[in-house]
């Protein structure tokens, strides 16, 4: 992808080759000293190097060319996932979903095992394809060694439900705590505690070792196919050339880059990847977790828009705001930011180059940022006219999420700064190295009582490898439920303890594994019917609540940065949701019989913002908000909107009405609570209506 081309190569050959011929035809009036075989050698291997450097420099800069390419038009995100069927119609094919968004799917009768499949992902301009992602739920260590991790803790079983003595009770009173949970009811139940959410992400990263085959998480039977980076590329070409697949689905496309070229010597590093999960800190509320409305996965499946919100093809944003409206720092930065890079949660660096120190963008004040976790917004002081400038990482890459680290196993790259020094007139140079990687969010997972409930009293006896995880299927025991053939205790591949009785028998699908009822014996050897006791997407129907989701995929969509897509998406509203987006229509699309069925189009107001103190240039903004969003703030709402420019910058702003007042004000600015840090009043005042 990144070899430089034929004619690139063949004339560099030829210009050394004419500089060759024309020092050795040179005539002197001296006669030289006849040179020696070693003499000639070295000269030989000095046009060599310089050659070679000189390729090397021209394929960096090719890389760098496909690369801005990327980030000038796309988002961070998953491009596509394998295709497993053909239609007459484009969407009747996969995209970045299809029946699974993402490719996720379910193993619940393996430990802490969560079913990923094989996805083309771009993270930062750096295309890349993904072997078969089984991942587990394990989180980054504490201590600073590279990919270090340990188990998410799942939450406990409510004491209300294991002090009762027998499953029958228990599966009740597990079923209120559930219906807490999905009716958002604290006073039903304190259900906060037992259902804890963890974002699981993808995490990219340039590695220094080029020869040893990094696995990002060996779970079951999937790992990279291949003993050496070297083999893996030759698998995928070979692949690409053929079409043929691995029917392990273990082959991994992991671009090789040259980071530097320095005296000739040519420092390369190889692309990986991992998934990994972090329990969040507080609790993501479900009305945060809005449905993206994917239509082409509707039409290929025939589902009505409340059919796909339960299906596994659906597709979710997080975001904490009431309507859809434009915002700066919100609730998927503020959990991205507890998720550290490599050098793992007890990390603290700054960052600080080009004359700007990177700072927290949630604070009034300039608080350095603590770059070694996830982020894609920070603010710098200019200490000019404009103020504090709030800046998004990369160039126009929503999902843009970078962590620093000082893993001396990640790829570095070293930029010579140099400018003018305004009082000696000379010219001053800094050498700045650093290290990154960078990340996307895949989903949201709640952990529940599920997962250690286990009423029975099942053994469960960890690796399926060991002699005593072997027991569990000795003597062809496979789950049946007789005796004989029950499962003698549970293993990580064999994790049932959950009782059947607590899901809707008339709701379980012997055609999905995932509803699996099995035989195992508890500790008294009595065989007894249990289900599996890991994570489903969708778990089965329970009484009294139906089917309820705990997987929410929040992917980033590769294409959704493109400007085709963002008009499609915009048309695509206004077409599921006319009257609300009436005053976008050129004309009214309902005959005029009809009239009345159509709500009238309703302008905007606009209003503006006080002048900002006599440091920053007594300057104003103006702001519009549309009737959409009047209506909201009436509602009790907050709205986020970005502000006119004026003095060379904008604000991104929080408006809303006090309580027992009538008058809008400014609620935050650029992220932090109150006015914002030029001076500007918090009070609104209209100006057009």
């Amino acid at each position: 992808m990144f070899q430089m081309s034929f004619h690139h190569v063949l004339a560099l050959v030829c210009l050394v080759g004419t500089a060759m011929a024309a020092h050795h035809s040179r005539r002197t009036t001296t006669t030289p000293k006849p040179k020696t075989l070693e003499d000639l050698m070295h000269e030989k291997m000095d046009v060599l190097e310089k050659l070679m450097e000189t390729v090397a420099r021209q394929v960096m800069l090719q890389q760098l060319y496909y690369n801005e390419r990327i980030r000038g038009g796309y988002n961070s995100g998953v491009k596509q996932i394998r295709y497993t069927r053909d239609g007459p119609r484009p969407y009747d094919t996969e995209s970045h979903s299809g029946q699974q968004a993402g490719a996720i799917h379910d193993h619940p009768e393996q430990y802490r095992t969560m079913g990923l499949g094989e996805m083309d992902v771009v993270l930062n301009g750096i295309d890349f394809r993904t072997r078969h992602n089984d991942y587990k739920l394990q989180m980054p260590d504490d201590k600073k060694v590279m990919n270090a991790v340990r188990d998410v803790p799942f939450p406990p079983v409510p004491d209300a439900v294991s002090r009762l003595s027998t499953a029958k009770e228990q599966v009740a009173e597990m079923r209120e705590w559930f219906s807490a949970w999905q009716n958002q009811n604290e006073t039903h139940r304190p259900y906060k505690s037992h259902f804890t959410p963890a974002l699981c992400y993808l995490e990219g990263f340039m590695m220094r070792d080029l020869k040893k085959m990094y696995e990002p998480a060996e779970v079951g039977k999937h790992r990279l196919d291949a003993l050496t980076q070297d083999e893996m590329l030759q698998k995928i070409r070979f692949s690409g050339y053929s079409g043929i697949q691995s029917s392990t689905q273990d082959f991994a496309y992991l671009p090789r880059y040259v980071m530097n070229v320095v005296d000739g010597k040519i420092d390369t590093a190889q692309w990986n990847y991992r998934v990994a999960c972090h329990p969040i800190s507080e609790d993501i509320a479900l009305k945060n977790l809005k449905l993206v409305d994917d239509v082409s996965v509707r039409m290929a499946n025939n589902l009505t828009y409340e059919e796909y919100r339960h299906s596994p093809g659906a597709r979710f944003d997080l975001n904490e705001k009431s309507d859809d409206q434009s915002y700066v720092y919100g609730l998927l930065d503020k959990v991205m930011q507890e998720i550290p890079g490599k050098d793992n949660y007890d990390a603290v660096i700054h960052d600080a180059f080009l004359g700007e120190t990177v700072n927290e963008i949630k604070f009034a004040n300039f608080t350095p940022l603590n770059t070694a976790f996830y982020h894609r917004w920070y603010k710098v002081d200019d200490n000019g006219a404009m103020g504090v400038k709030v800046v998004h990482r990369g160039f126009a890459d929503s999902f843009f999420f970078i962590a620093q680290t000082t893993q001396p196993e990640v790829a570095s790259m070293t930029l010579i700064d140099c400018h003018k020094n305004r009082t000696t007139k000379k010219t001053d140079c800094d050498t700045v190295t650093r290290q990154y990687t960078a990340a996307i969010p895949l989903e949201i997972i709640y952990l529940t009582p599920l997962h250690t409930w286990n009423p029975y009293n099942i053994q469960y006896k960890g690796d399926h490898s060991t002699n005593y995880g072997k027991s569990v299927t000795a003597n062809n025991r496979h789950g049946g439920l007789t005796q004989a053939t029950a499962y003698d205790g549970s293993n990580n591949m064999n994790w049932y303890h959950m009782p059947k009785e607590f899901f809707d028998p008339a709701g379980l699908n012997n055609q999905n594994s995932a509803h699996r009822v099995a035989g195992v014996l508890d500790s008294k050897g009595t065989p007894r019917q249990v289900m599996a006791s890991g994570a489903r997407t969708i778990l089965p129907k329970i009484p009294g609540l139906g089917p309820v989701r705990t997987r929410y995929p929040i992917l980033p969509v590769h294409g959704e940065g493109m400007s085709v897509w963002k008009e499609l998406d915009a048309l695509k509203d206004i077409a599921m949701n006319v009257q609300k987006n009436a005053a976008t229509f050129e004309k009214n699309p309902i005959h005029v019989a009809n009239a009345t069925a159509m709500k009238i189009a309703q302008p905007s107001v606009h209003f503006r913002v006080g002048p900002s103190d006599l440091a920053h240039g007594n300057h104003t903004h103006t702001i519009n908000l549309t009737f959409a969003q009047m209506e909201s703030i009436g509602a009790g709402h907050t709205v986020s909107v970005k502000t006119s420019t004026n003095s060379g910058h904008s604000h991104n702003v929080d408006v809303f009405v006090r309580p027992g007042t009538s008058g809008f004000e400014i609620k935050s600015c650029d992220g932090h609570a109150g006015a914002c840090s030029d001076g500007h009043p918090v009070h609104l005042t209209v100006i057009q209506n």
